[in-house]
């Protein structure tokens, strides 16, 4: 399957981002932001190609982005913990992770919930999902910025 990375797709690549400390007006002018992505998938994740291909090189005039993959910096399930301690800047994050710390964000890890894409970050664009987006923040440190669909799902009836 070829994939086609667009604009949209490198945003969409990244859930969840930690809100960047520390960096004063002064040292941002000077010094790159250090940005760590931590995610469990693989390097040919499509998430991961996506960051690395698109995201990347979109901000390297301003960021130093360093990804790491499977797992080795930071375990599957505590890189929420890691970006609000302060520890990590960046995740791929799932909403069944989310629901680890808000149970309500297990609606949108329930199958067919969404119908494709568009439909996708439709929901996570309309202001329905303000309040939700505004716990994790709030509660956990964390900024929601986007959404990937990741495609289809197949029943199989026998």
């Amino acid at each position: 399957m070829i994939t086609k990375f667009t604009r949209r797709a490198a945003i969409s690549a990244v859930v969840a981002a930690g809100v960047i400390a520390g960096s004063s007006t002064a040292s941002f002018a000077t010094d790159k932001i250090q940005l760590r992505l931590a995610t469990s998938g693989s390097e040919t994740d499509q998430r991961s190609v996506a960051m690395a291909e698109v995201f990347a090189p979109m901000v390297d005039d301003f960021v130093d982005y360093q990804p790491s993959y499977n797992g080795t910096i930071f375990a599957q399930g505590t890189e929420l913990d890691a970006i609000s301690r302060g520890n990590l800047e960046m995740s791929i994050a799932s909403a069944q992770e989310l629901a680890q710390f808000f149970p309500e964000f297990s609606i949108f890890a329930t199958g067919y919930v969404h119908q494709d894409a568009a439909h996708q970050v439709a929901v996570f664009n309309d202001p329905l999902m303000d309040p939700f987006k505004a716990t994790v923040e709030d509660e956990l440190g964390v900024k929601l910025l986007s959404v990937m669909y990741l495609g289809l799902r197949q029943v199989n009836l026998r």
